[in-house]
């Protein structure tokens, strides 16, 4: 991975003490770009933070004979009070 943002943890979820991962399956286009994401999982109130914070993510391209090619992987994105 060549960038990770974090995703931002809203303070109103910080007071209300809402926590989870939120896994997606994720594209990642041939170079190294999120093309595509669909949410497997997660708490629907960080679901969009979550969100925005993965289609910043950059990814160093893979290759296939030489060849750039679109991988399709899954992630996961904690929201976690005491981090």
């Amino acid at each position: 991975m060549v960038k990770q943002a974090r995703p931002r943890y809203p303070a109103w979820a910080k007071r209300q003490k809402i926590e989870g991962v939120v896994r997606m399956n994720v594209t990642i286009d041939k170079d190294g770009t999120v093309k595509d994401l669909g949410v497997v999982s997660g708490r629907e109130q960080l679901i969009p933070f979550a969100v925005e914070a993965v289609q910043e993510w950059r990814y160093c391209p893979r290759f296939l004979n030489g060849t750039p090619v679109e991988v399709r992987t899954q992630v996961d994105v904690s929201f976690n009070l005491h981090q």
